[in-house]
């Protein structure tokens, strides 16, 4: 509305408000439960050009059916991610070899022990068939805060990454005296320890967890404090700021007159997630929160009478998204700048939700723009919309007479 108040591209007008690249780390002057708005990192304006040239790429410019009006509409959005104040993880190899990782981190279904299990396998070189992920359970972890607001990459990963390291410090110090070298020429592969260019001069690192154990000893081998309990360490990762990452929805949808129906004709969502440790997990994540998005949109609506009683209360009178009711979801996955912490990562588990309303509302906006028609309220049901329209038309005709 104040793009084309001001006669203005509606791009145009976003993109003089985004925060500039030089001016990051920028600092918003509110709080989000007594802290700082920080928006850490990020290049806006260079995502948000990327996506937008992608999404115009394949815009359909072909004339709509008769009776029909297409539009186009964006946002963008930043999201808090990575909240505090801490998380746990605590990395143990035993003498089989298997890695096991423990996190007081929760898993929603979103890949969480694929995630963290190649943050462990990055640095111990092991295979990722022989680490297992245990999250959830206190009698095996006394601390930890759960998952919730984009957080596990960004605090579950770093402690994991910050456990991972100790116990490659501490396998690194005991294989150096196993195999008589310096630390400097050990190579960790395939969760094997071996002198550099001399692949048969090796231990696994299983054994190097059996030596580490209590009561263990080797002729070549002084263990410090670190390795009498074994090839383990625990480690918390401490939150000083939220990280933020930046999104970009864009949508095209057409707009049948006489019944109210919006169809989404195409559907972009990009994401900078600083490093993606599994693209595939990211762009499922974006894919599946724009879909609830588009539903929350157009469908989904927690009805009430006037007596305030819910008249959708069961999964019968409520309605849910199918796979027919929207198209294809692209996700750019962008790795356009790392945030400040040890991964570098961001938390995009929201993102890919939180600006489809908008994208929604402003492309159905665009289409009915030469009726007059305000799009002010949502969900965009048929027939919500048909009734905006209506009365638009009423209005119109009062007019004229």
């Amino acid at each position: 509305m104040i793009a084309s108040q001001l006669g203005m591209d509606a791009a145009e007008l976003r993109r003089r408000n985004l925060v500039p690249h030089e001016m990051m780390p920028y600092e918003v002057g509110t709080n989000i439960y007594g802290n700082r708005t920080l928006l850490d990192s990020g290049n806006f304006v260079r995502m948000f050009d990327k996506t937008l040239d992608f999404a115009r790429s394949g815009f359909k410019s072909s004339d709509a059916s008769p009776g029909c009006l297409t539009g186009f509409g964006l946002a963008a959005i930043v999201e808090p991610s990575g909240w505090g104040p801490y998380e746990s993880a605590r990395v143990e190899v035993d003498p089989s070899g298997t890695v096991r990782v423990y996190t007081g981190a929760t898993s929603q279904g979103q890949g969480q022990e694929t995630t963290l299990a190649q943050i462990c396998r990055e640095i111990l070189k092991v295979p990722l068939d022989n680490i297992t992920v245990v999250h959830g359970d206190t009698q095996l972890m006394r601390f930890g805060v759960g998952t919730y607001a984009s957080r596990a990459a960004v605090t579950a990963g770093n402690a994991v990454l910050k456990a991972s390291k100790i116990v490659y410090e501490q396998a690194l110090e005991l294989a150096s005296q196993y195999l008589e070298a310096a630390p400097a020429d050990l190579v960790f592969d395939s969760g094997q320890i071996h002198i550099a260019g001399v692949r048969d001069r090796y231990v696994t690192l299983g054994e190097i967890a059996r030596i580490a154990g209590p009561g263990v000893r080797h002729p070549n081998i002084q263990k410090g404090e670190s390795a009498k309990e074994g090839l383990s360490a625990l480690a918390y990762y401490d939150v000083a700021d939220e990280t933020c990452s930046f999104s970009v929805h864009t949508a095209q949808v057409t707009v049948d007159i006489a019944t109210g129906r919006v169809t989404v004709d195409r559907y972009v969502v990009a994401a900078d997630a600083g490093r993606a440790i599994n693209p595939m997990i990211v762009e499922a994540q974006l894919v599946g929160g724009a879909v609830q998005g588009l539903s929350g949109a157009l469908c989904e609506q927690l009805a009430y009478d006037s007596n305030g009683q819910l008249l959708a209360a069961t999964f019968m009178d409520y309605s849910l998204p199918r796979a027919r009711d929207f198209p294809r979801v692209d996700a750019l996955v962008l790795e356009d700048e790392p945030a400040p912490n040890p991964l570098g990562v961001k938390g995009i588990g929201e993102g890919g939700t939180s600006g489809a309303g908008a994208a929604i509302a402003n492309a159905v906006a665009n289409a009915l723009r030469p009726l007059g028609v305000r799009v002010c309220d949502l969900p965009l049901t048929s027939e919500r919309l048909w009734k905006v329209i209506q009365s638009t038309d009423s209005q119109s005709d009062n007019a004229d007479t």
